[in-house]
């Protein structure tokens, strides 16, 4: 992707353009140094999303998140169900979050969410396992656990049988939050002129 990045930059003449690579746990900016900052399809691959949330907060100064992530229900069994799949799918997989989760900690950030949008990532299974080169023992498997599916978890989904296939879909969430500004210090200033008792 970065190598796609120059060559398209090289090719629309852009100069004001550095990419880099980096975990999203320790990203290489100076702290307020940012307007923007996004993340598209990837936080669920990050091993502490807690640290790289913790990082946008310091390096933005004041602007702007966009996240745009695959998400898991807020009902524990489905969250579980799409988690075990992914994480079978793709070693790098680690946590679709639901959604309840990324605004709290958002949150706790002094983060506010200014628009959020709920949409779906429609897939087919057999491109979807090609793209991470599945084993097949876990393709096969997998496509089973799909096909045999509860009532229930084919619903949360929209997983139909497809000719060969599978189509599915997984809830995808889509935040724009901005940085708030440091809440003041409640401690009192320290009085002047005071005489100390004799």
């Amino acid at each position: 992707m970065l190598s796609e990045t120059r060559r398209i930059a090289r090719q629309r003449g852009l100069v004001n353009l550095e990419v880099c690579q980096n975990l999203a746990e320790a990203l290489p900016f100076a702290s307020g140094s940012l307007d923007l900052v996004t993340c598209r399809v990837a936080a669920h691959h990050f091993s502490d999303f807690s640290g790289a949330l913790d990082e946008v907060k310091r390096v933005l100064k004041g602007g702007t998140l966009l996240l745009a992530d695959s998400v898991g229900p807020e009902d524990c069994g489905l969250a579980d169900w799409m988690n075990d799949i992914e994480q079978r799918r793709d070693f790098s997989h680690v946590k679709n979050r639901k959604v309840s989760e990324i605004v709290a900690m958002l949150a706790d950030r002094r983060m506010a969410v200014r628009r959020r949008e709920s949409t779906r990532i429609r897939l087919q299974f057999n491109s979807w396992v090609a793209r991470t080169a599945t084993p097949r023992p876990a393709v096969e498997s997998l496509r089973r656990d799909f096909l045999n599916a509860a009532p229930l978890v084919r619903d949360a989904f929209e997983i139909r049988p497809a000719e060969g296939d599978v189509t599915f879909s997984w809830p995808c969430l889509v935040v724009l939050a901005v940085k708030l500004p440091t809440a003041p210090s409640s401690r009192p200033s320290p009085k002047t002129g005071a005489r100390s008792a004799g």
